[in-house]
């Protein structure tokens, strides 16, 4: 999230700079309209509420990652390599073959 933060608040730093180049008489080097510059950094600002609002969220329930496309699946080693994934333990009956019991953590 910080580094999603991180690049919002670099885009919306270029942007303002586009804006100014605007406010000039000159507007050579520009290739958005102030409007669309504006639309631009409301979206981006939507997104940092968005993400602020997840980093604190995070701290509330005292978790240190989030997806945003499954709340349930974390980061996590798999095969030497990180993928958003579930940990799934099972325990299966050694005559019938059978899954006894199983349990999904996010360890």
């Amino acid at each position: 999230m910080n580094d999603r933060l991180k690049w919002i608040d670099e885009n919306i730093t270029e942007f303002m700079k586009e804006m100014d180049k605007c406010d000039k008489e000159d507007r050579h080097g520009t290739e958005y309209t102030k409007e669309q510059l504006q639309n631009k950094i409301e979206e981006l600002n939507r997104k940092k509420d968005l993400y602020n609002s997840y980093l604190e969220e995070m701290k509330e329930n005292d978790v240190t990652q989030k997806s945003i496309t499954d709340p349930e699946s974390r980061l996590m080693k798999n095969n030497g390599k990180l993928d958003v994934c579930y940990n799934v333990q099972t325990a299966v009956d050694s005559k019938s073959h059978l899954i006894a019991d199983f349990t999904v953590t996010n360890n």
